[in-house]
């Protein structure tokens, strides 16, 4: 603590546009206001996306590019990230440290005992063990989760279901979970839906054309071939209806190519990486998430608060957000018979479809804020400050630092 100031320092394997990235930032920007209480650093591996980082920080919150901390793992660079990591928190004297994500989260806790960190939290954003991983790996996985549990004062998890996965799989115990589910601003969601005709027209669809939606990063746990799948399904049923894919990621061109040799060239728009996600959501007919595995998908929170009738693989904490025929329908991983089924019954039956997309805006209204994130997150902190044996002890070391140089 420096002049009666509690130092966070929160780990993140990258920065970049996801939804862990967000709910980090917003976490740290909205404690960091609240009357000059908390001094904040935050620390993300070389994979980090510097444009947001400059952009979302501004340099007002120090930013510590680790550059050994890699989001695939590596022996060599593993361990000079784990060293450097002690390093990083000693230089900081940090009173709490706040992982995220699977790789911070394990080198960053087990470092963080190693150097002496009072507090230790770790925000689980989805399951490093899920289903999809091989059984080998998935047993590691989860024996590694285990072990940094033991190093963990208090786990946050933005989603109940996604706390109950990891407790019955005995990563920590029960008395260590909390659920904090993910911020965000919905007010421009509600909002939403002024310019339909233009943006429309720059996308290439006519007024009576049916859209069917997804919105999510590009790479293969979104599960995008599967939603192409279900694309070519409905498109024997419906043809005048089409598919809008929104967002980047590495995996573009391969789902480009299977797009154009299921022959929907013509019917299935990649938009690639867009600014204007309420506007874009606003024209969807029908939003679909077809992710293999998520922690609490922001994106599905965010398309209720415009009304939109939800159809998703029922993963993790899927399920919090879309309630079984009252505001969409949930699927079985892959099953891409079931989920065009469930596409082709809305798009025929409209006055169906607009009555369940209804009813998302109060399901979501105010559980998703981000004022309620940062009041129950800053509590979590109070918390364990309030009963960390020795603490007054380690503030009086702290108190000899200079924050100034630590930056």
């Amino acid at each position: 603590m420096k002049n009666g100031r509690i130092i966070v320092l929160h780990l993140i394997t990258r920065l970049i546009k996801g939804g862990a990235d967000e709910n980090t930032l917003y976490t740290i920007k909205g404690l960091a206001s609240k009357n000059g209480k908390y001094a904040f650093f935050l620390a993300a591996g070389t994979e980090s996306d510097m444009s947001i980082v400059k952009k979302r920080l501004d340099g007002r919150i120090p930013f510590l590019l680790q550059r050994s901390l890699r989001r695939n793992i590596s022996p060599f660079h593993d361990f000079l990230a784990f060293f450097s990591l002690v390093r990083l928190y000693r230089q900081t004297q940090c009173d709490i440290l706040h992982t995220h994500t699977a790789k911070a989260g394990i080198l960053g806790r087990i470092a963080g005992k190693m150097a002496g960190v009072p507090i230790i939290i770790h925000t689980l954003h989805g399951s490093s063990f899920h289903p999809n991983v091989p059984q080998p790996t998935r047993f590691i996985y989860r024996q590694i989760e285990r072990l940094a549990a033991c190093f963990t004062d208090k786990i946050i998890s933005v989603s109940s279901l996604l706390s109950e996965n990891y407790i019955s799989a005995g990563v920590g115990r029960a008395d260590q979970y909390t659920t904090v589910y993910s911020g965000m601003d919905l007010s421009k969601f509600a909002n939403a839906g002024t310019a339909r005709s233009t943006l429309l027209g720059s996308l290439g669809i006519l007024e009576d054309e049916k859209i069917v939606g997804t919105i999510c990063m590009l790479e293969p746990r979104k599960g995008v071939s599967f939603f192409l799948d279900m694309a070519r399904c409905v498109k024997k049923v419906i043809p005048s209806c089409k598919f809008l894919i929104v967002g980047e990621g590495y995996q573009r061109q391969e789902l480009e190519t299977l797009r154009d040799a299921m022959g929907l060239t013509k019917d299935v728009i990649f938009t690639g990486y867009r600014e204007d996600i309420p506007e874009l959501l606003s024209i969807f007919d029908i939003f679909v998430l077809t992710s293999l595995w998520e922690g609490l998908p922001r994106v599905l929170v965010q398309a209720a608060a415009v009304g939109k009738p939800l159809v998703a693989f029922n993963v993790d904490g899927v399920a919090e957000i879309v309630k079984e025929n009252e505001n969409g329908y949930l699927i079985q991983p892959k099953n891409t018979d079931q989920l065009a089924e469930k596409v082709i019954y809305l798009l025929a039956n409209p006055e169906r479809a607009k009555a369940i997309g209804n009813k998302g805006p109060a399901i979501v209204k105010n559980k998703w804020s981000i004022e309620t994130m940062v009041s129950q997150t800053e509590r979590v902190y109070q918390d364990l400050l309030a009963s960390n044996i020795g603490y007054d002890q380690k503030h009086d070391h702290h108190e000899s630092c200079d924050l100034a140089t630590r930056s």
